[in-house]
């Protein structure tokens, strides 16, 4: 009779506890190691904004910066996006022999002659440095490893370029408009001089 009674005591107290929420909860599962820092960070980049991230920075879409060969032992130092070399506008930039060209949208497809017939051969000179011929791009410009998803998200967003306005070069004061010239009148010279008035009467 008293083991009966000590059984729903102790059934009764349960119920409460588990009303009341104390139940214990399950531990988190065990960690296999250390937490990677840029890994623990890494989602996948809305798709909107995959291309402005790796054209800007270079982050691909799993968090990490893309992987690539070559480049300028300047950009392997201090990997980036693509506007460290092409400027934030991807209009290129001005260098002391030469000049780094523009990757707008409308620099390289544009026109009734593209400088690339096809995005296809754009995409191709980003993963493989290659022009529109198959022959090498400058040393400088890096081979990215882009996936197909990556390769397309930066092909886009390269047409924003085309919407924005130049952004001049970093350490450089923004170009001035030209200053209209002003209008002159007639020299002296090429006026005819006034007639005398005719005597009066």
């Amino acid at each position: 009779m008293r083991t009966a009674m000590v059984v729903c005591l102790c059934l009764v107290v349960a119920v409460v506890l588990g009303a009341l929420g104390c139940t214990p909860k399950a531990a988190p599962p065990p960690t296999t190691g250390p937490a990677n820092a840029l890994t623990q960070g890494a989602q996948t980049a809305p798709a909107g904004d995959l291309g402005e991230q790796i054209v800007k920075t270079g982050i691909g879409a799993k968090g990490q910066h893309v992987a690539f060969t070559g480049g300028s032992d300047r950009f392997k130092a201090k990997p980036g996006g693509c506007v460290g070399c092409h400027n934030e506008d991807g209009r290129g930039r001005k260098l002391p022999k030469g000049q780094i060209p523009p990757i707008t949208y409308s620099a390289l497809r544009g026109g009734d002659k593209p400088l690339f017939p096809s995005d296809d051969l754009v995409i191709r000179a980003m993963r493989e440095g290659k022009d529109e011929k198959g022959e090498a791009l400058q040393p400088m410009m890096p081979h990215w490893q882009l996936t197909d998803a990556e390769a397309t998200a930066v092909l886009s967003y390269l047409k924003q370029f085309d919407l924005m306005p130049p952004i001049p070069e970093k350490g450089k004061p923004a170009a001035k408009p030209e200053a209209k010239p002003k209008t002159v009148g007639k020299s002296e010279k090429n006026v005819a001089p006034a007639k005398p008035a005719p005597p009066a009467g």
